[in-house]
């Protein structure tokens, strides 16, 4: 899909704004260049990709051994989204003066504003596990009309997945 949208919709877009022309003389360069950008971002697709595969796989597994539970599953798995976004509230706002930290090599700033963001997350996330475990179960049920009394164990395993989850993203 990604490639789709590239080929049909931002070539013709940046071509009608400016030339684009790919020199094939410096073609290995730009492969080199393309791998050397591929190999420093692999640490942050690899976490954004386990947190989606850790998420949508045992979807796929329930499916097919209690696809009566799937519906469960998916609302149970509601706390992961709300950590999700609480940790992006955190983490966006700070990404350019964390990036300013590493390039002006001032690591020790760099590791107290990771440190900060640890701490809060780590506090919000604790929040919510300690009201998933209290109120979580009776909240769900409330809202969605079905007994989720029976799994507040597992609401709280997830929610502590999530925190786990954000704390390794950060």
């Amino acid at each position: 899909t990604n490639i789709i949208v590239v080929v049909l919709y931002d070539i013709p877009k940046a071509r009608a704004l400016q030339g684009v022309t790919i020199d094939k003389a410096n073609i290995n360069l730009y492969m080199q260049e393309s791998l050397e950008i591929m190999k420093k971002c692999f640490s942050v697709c690899m976490v954004s990709f386990l947190g989606a595969f850790s998420l949508n796989i045992p979807r796929y597994f329930i499916d097919i051994h209690h696809h009566d539970q799937l519906g469960y599953f998916g609302i149970i798995a509601t706390p992961v989204t709300l950590v999700v976004l609480l940790v992006t509230f955190i983490l966006q706002p700070n990404i350019v003066r964390l990036s300013r930290y590493l390039g002006a090599k001032k690591y020790d700033d760099f590791n107290k504003e990771v440190f900060k963001m640890m701490c809060g997350t780590f506090g919000i996330g604790l929040g919510v596990l300690i009201a998933m475990y209290t109120v979580g179960a009776p909240l769900l049920s409330t809202v969605f009309g079905v007994d989720f009394s029976e799994y507040r164990n597992e609401l709280v395993v997830i929610t502590f997945g999530a925190l786990a989850s954000a704390l390794v993203a950060i």
